[in-house]
């Protein structure tokens, strides 16, 4: 029986958004009086939370802030937790994604390849039952780094005996999924939902377009 080929997909803003307006993470940043748009302070949060598995967010909490040097008070490590919970409960998926899904796990092998904290994993599938749609899930908590960097990918593909020629990624990031997809030499899609991207070869606007492509 021939393998069905593998289709890696990012999660968050490609399959699963977060519908709060200010977005939590904004008022997190905010309330540690950081730029929630700071290379910095994103990779250093993102290090601290997504690359090992937290059982609550107290602890990679007091983490942050004693690496930014800010004094921790029980005030303040609640407000932060609260913020963070509230992220959680955001998160939905796009109109077409659940549909889409069920319909491409039937023709293909579906990985998830994405950066992501324990809580905010465990919530979304306890939610949507995500991993009913994919064959295996990989996540930065797991593998104890984050994408861009390629050994993410090349973790992921050797977790589930796969093969680089004979997959795809799909994900919204030219920075840190296409790049890390052509770093592997893998194919890659961008959805593109906002818009913004114009260098990648293949771009589809919505899941839907994934019938015509792959």
């Amino acid at each position: 029986m021939k393998k069905r080929k593998q289709i890696y997909f990012d999660c968050w803003n490609t399959l699963f958004f977060n519908n709060l307006n200010p977005h939590p993470f904004f008022l997190f940043a905010e309330k540690l009086g950081q730029d929630w748009t700071d290379p910095q302070y994103v990779e250093t949060t993102r290090s601290i939370f997504m690359t090992k598995k937290h059982v609550d967010n107290k602890a990679p909490i007091c983490a942050l802030l004693e690496k930014l040097n800010i004094k921790k008070s029980d005030e303040l490590i609640i407000q932060l937790e609260e913020l963070l919970n509230s992220a959680e409960k955001g998160a939905e998926p796009f109109e077409e994604t659940l549909t889409v899904l069920d319909e491409l796990s039937k023709k293909f092998q579906l990985i998830m390849v994405t950066n992501v904290d324990y809580n905010s994993y465990n919530h979304l599938n306890k939610k949507y039952k995500i991993e009913k749609y994919f064959d295996k899930s990989i996540t930065s908590f797991d593998l104890g780094i984050l994408k861009p960097n390629p050994e993410f990918l090349k973790l992921a593909v050797k977790k589930v005996n796969g093969s680089i020629e004979d997959s795809c990624l799909i994900g919204d990031s030219e920075k840190e999924d296409i790049a890390m997809a052509d770093a592997m030499g893998m194919p890659s899609i961008l959805i593109n939902r906002k818009k913004k991207y114009l260098k990648s070869n293949k771009v589809i606007h919505s899941l839907d377009d994934l019938h015509d492509i792959l």
